[in-house]
């Protein structure tokens, strides 16, 4: 069994890190990565994931404003995780 991923970054230098990371990490199916929060509300809940990780600055978007609507688009609920790298 995997535990799956989605990443939500602005900063295309640690969006593909971290993608990296989780495509190669045992363990992990990765979903897909996002650069706004915009755009994980609109893709996201296509293919909801077990774990959420957000960048606490995400622009136009506050994590916490991005993690609350997408607890409500979601099916089951999704652990949003917040990141400073």
């Amino acid at each position: 069994m995997f535990i799956t991923v989605a990443i939500v970054e602005d900063e295309v230098r640690v969006r593909d890190q971290l993608t990296a990371l989780f495509t190669e990490a045992p363990g992990f199916r990765f979903l897909g990565a996002y650069s706004s929060g915009e755009e994980a509300l609109r893709k996201m809940p296509r293919q909801p994931p077990d774990v959420a990780l957000m960048d606490i600055n995400l622009g136009k978007m506050s994590r916490i404003e991005c993690t609350f609507r997408l607890k409500r688009l979601l099916p089951t609920p999704a652990d949003c995780h917040a990141h400073g790298l």
